[in-house]
């Protein structure tokens, strides 16, 4: 029997061995006796409770979910974000799994030695030491951001290309903060790895992003 009595995204189970338990029962009838005699039952139905209580919010968790995915505009429609980026309309027509696959992060080393061919194994470590390359110079870049001029720190920060922002461009309060933007970079580096073999045109028509020529370039020197 599997339960699950833990309210979080990731729920928690443990196994319990009917036969197990019958044997344990059965060696000893009197002491089973004496604990139903002391209120054994009532915490079987209090446990009872508890998990149809824990399966209950699961399930509307899960129905919340579904009503997100199949609301009129999906999940375009529960952010600001994603309503501005317009990534559900983007991404309607083209494979999801797919474009899923090609941005994963590298694998780690135990899952790289199950993988086979061989092919997939040099693959992956490739995009290990690309990743691992960025972050050595993402390091070397942010000790070096102190001796930028405030002026120019200032246009970096900035989205509008003709002003600059009172607030200057620099390191994130939170180490966590570098730490997800970094990853979210490092997933692109392998996506756009992955899917350089297609080519230019490929590209475009495959995965629906366009690369100028300058980009495309940038980055058929770094996958050589």
């Amino acid at each position: 029997m599997l339960q699950s009595l833990r309210k979080a995204p990731h729920a928690r189970y443990w196994i319990v061995n009917p036969a197990a338990v019958w044997a344990d029962r059965s060696g000893d009838n009197s002491s089973s006796m004496t604990e139903e005699g002391d209120g054994g039952g009532d915490g079987d139905t209090v446990l009872l409770h508890t998990v149809r209580a824990c399966e209950k919010d699961l399930k509307k968790a899960e129905v919340e979910r579904q009503r997100q995915v199949e609301a009129p505009g999906g999940v375009d429609t529960e952010s600001r974000w994603v309503q501005f980026m317009k990534w559900s309309a983007h991404l309607q027509q083209w494979d999801k799994t797919m474009l899923y696959q090609a941005g994963l992060s590298p694998a780690a080393a135990a899952v790289e030695q199950r993988m086979w061919p061989c092919k997939r194994r040099e693959a992956n470590q490739r995009l290990c030491e690309l990743t691992e390359s960025f972050r050595r110079e993402l390091g070397r870049c942010m000790e070096r951001i102190d001796r930028v001029p405030g002026e120019t720190l200032e246009w970096l920060g900035s989205i509008d290309p003709t002003k600059p922002v009172s607030t200057p461009f620099g390191r994130k309060q939170q180490s966590e903060t570098m730490d997800r933007y970094s990853a979210c970079w490092q997933r692109y580096l392998c996506y756009c790895v992955r899917i350089q073999p297609l080519g230019r045109d490929g590209a475009k028509t495959e995965h629906g992003i366009r690369f100028a020529e300058e980009q495309w370039d940038a980055m058929t020197d770094i996958v050589r």
